[in-house]
């Protein structure tokens, strides 16, 4: 037994870890949340959060960032990736002069979100988003996020095994509310009532397949935290507030899957 159990740590020590598992070795689990610069951001509070990394949709405010690292959601440069052409065109107007001194603490870009990777023509442009990425930025971790069920398993796959993604990312809202009718009469007079109880079943779901995903190709999941509310008018879907205790299950729950990012979604808006 004993000489079975050397041999197994052997292997163990020998494996050679990816970019992202050695990042995550040496910082621990990724946890931030979204801010955009039209939003008042105070970075003073944001630190006293805990949170390991800023992270912006579109252009950051450059000017609170200070030696922090960072991450960034970003637009599609229309395919082929060039520095130069990227800063310009990253939005809020950031161009490489600006970004150019914190590159070296940029941690991650998530390229666009939620593209239609069932389209052949979104698939071949984003798998060579990640490769010509990776060569102008081999330090920072590339991924992609997909809204849950939205990517066929297969196509997943194929994504994972082409575009080689640092992380595998999804987002999934599981506390919402229903609109029912109000007494008005009117049929038009919808009011939200929180739809509370239950377990968030298809939710983790989403957790164990991203997690099936990861072992199968030794890729680490992120995933979205749900810390906003919001109407969307074309579905009838109503988002509320978590409650303290959801928030603490929204992320217990993601870490017993092993995801190794949290974002939360979003801050200040």
């Amino acid at each position: 037994m004993a000489a079975a159990l050397g041999t197994a740590s052997a292997g163990v020590a020998s494996a050679q870890l990816t970019q992202s598992q050695q990042y995550l070795l040496t910082h621990g689990v990724m946890l931030s949340n979204m801010a955009t610069s039209g939003d008042v951001f105070t970075k003073t509070t944001y630190d006293a959060t805990g949170y390991t990394m800023q992270n912006w949709e579109g252009a950051p405010n450059f000017d609170q960032l200070g030696n922090d690292p960072w991450s960034q959601w970003v637009s599609s440069p229309g395919g082929s990736y060039n520095k130069s052409a990227y800063m310009a065109v990253l939005p809020g107007g950031a161009n490489e002069q600006a970004a150019t001194p914190y590159l070296n603490n940029l941690v991650s870009l998530e390229m666009g979100d939620e593209l239609n990777l069932n389209d052949p023509n979104v698939f071949s442009t984003e798998v060579q988003w990640f490769k010509d990425t990776k060569q102008q930025l081999p330090n920072t971790l590339l991924y992609a996020n997909h809204y849950a069920g939205q990517v066929s398993d297969t196509t997943l796959g194929n994504f994972i095994a082409q575009a080689h993604p640092d992380l595998i990312c999804f987002d999934q809202y599981p506390f919402q509310s229903v609109y029912k009718a109000g007494g008005s009469g009117d049929p038009n007079d919808r009011t939200s009532y929180p739809a509370i109880g239950g377990v968030p079943n298809s939710w983790m779901s989403q957790l164990w397949r991203y997690r099936q995903f990861g072992i199968g190709y030794n890729v680490p999941v992120a995933t979205y935290m749900q810390v906003f509310h919001s109407i969307e008018d074309y579905s009838s879907t109503v988002y509320r507030d978590p409650s303290e205790s959801e928030m603490h299950m929204n992320a217990s729950v993601a870490l017993a899957f092993n995801v190794k990012a949290l974002i939360g979604f979003q801050y200040n808006a």
